[in-house]
């Protein structure tokens, strides 16, 4: 057999085996929901300390059973929207389960995109670039008292 035909021989045997990763999900057990702290002692301080307006919905989950045990759709159901603050609510809730109520609970402030994000980057460099050195030459031809070209 080639050597360039085994590494697609076994990428065709392994995509071909079935995947069981999601399809596990569902029926494990719940973890169990961690205890309160001084600083955190109910569901509605957790969703205050968490921030980004989270605190909210806290009238959805009252509880901190509620706040622990609900999945993402049902907390969809319960009104929590968008559906990006509803998986920062999930992930900060997974942090602290995690930690078992040992982790500083704190806001986590969402990234900014410098120069137009990854896949613009080069583009608004590049014009960038090109505003910079058509302003330096205008001022260079202002000192000199030259007429500026159109």
């Amino acid at each position: 057999m080639s050597v360039f035909r085994l590494p697609i021989l076994s990428r065709l045997i392994l995509s071909s085996a079935p995947t069981l990763r999601r399809t596990v999900h569902h029926s494990l057990p719940l973890p169990p929901v961690p205890p309160f702290t001084t600083v955190v002692p109910n569901s509605a301080t957790f969703l205050k300390l968490i921030g980004r307006g989270a605190s909210v919905h806290a009238s959805k989950l009252e509880s901190w059973e509620s706040l622990f045990k609900s999945t993402s759709a049902q907390l969809k159901e319960a009104g929590v929207e968008p559906a990006r603050l509803r998986r920062y609510i999930i992930w900060q809730r997974e942090r602290y389960r995690v930690a078992g109520g040992k982790v500083e609970v704190k806001e986590v402030k969402r990234g900014v995109k410098k120069d137009g994000g990854e896949r613009r980057r080069k583009m608004i460099r590049a014009v960038r670039g090109t505003e910079e050195y058509r302003e330096k030459k205008r001022q260079e031809e202002k000192e000199a008292g030259v007429a500026p070209e159109m």
